[in-house]
């Protein structure tokens, strides 16, 4: 489906793009590239995979070949692993701030969605209850 999109995009065949980190780009004009964030442009991104097996889907994209494949099966660097592992990471529940009763992490439906509103009702009963 991103190369369906991309190939509209950027006005080339699908068969004639690549795929390089996380984006695709026109293979015989490398000058025009477009992310996926790009093509998705904030929208949901809803595709169904039909069939009984997921892997048999079938599309313009290719299978790469394993001489292909740049990072499967590679050993990457995960710097972020010690601190998860020893209880260092700073998490956003890990703030605390002077007279905050209760924090909680709100995640909105969809990406790049704007907050329009806050409910404050319930957030006066806890501070009612914290005198």
């Amino acid at each position: 489906m991103l190369l369906e999109m991309a190939s509209g995009r950027l006005g080339a065949p699908a068969d004639q793009l690549a795929v390089s980190k996380c984006g695709d780009h026109s293979e015989g004009r490398s000058s025009k590239r477009v992310t996926y964030g790009e093509l998705i442009a904030g929208n949901k991104f809803n595709v169904a995979l039909t069939g009984a097996n997921v892997n048999a889907v079938t599309g313009v994209a290719k299978v790469k070949t394993v001489q292909e494949l740049k990072y499967t099966g590679q050993p990457l660097q995960r710097d972020d692993i010690p601190a998860k592992v020893d209880g260092s990471q700073k998490w956003a529940v890990d703030v605390k701030l002077p007279g905050m009763v209760h924090a909680r992490n709100v995640k909105p439906p969809f990406a790049c969605a704007k907050l329009t509103a806050i409910d404050e009702s319930e957030c006066e009963i806890c501070r009612a209850l914290s005198r």
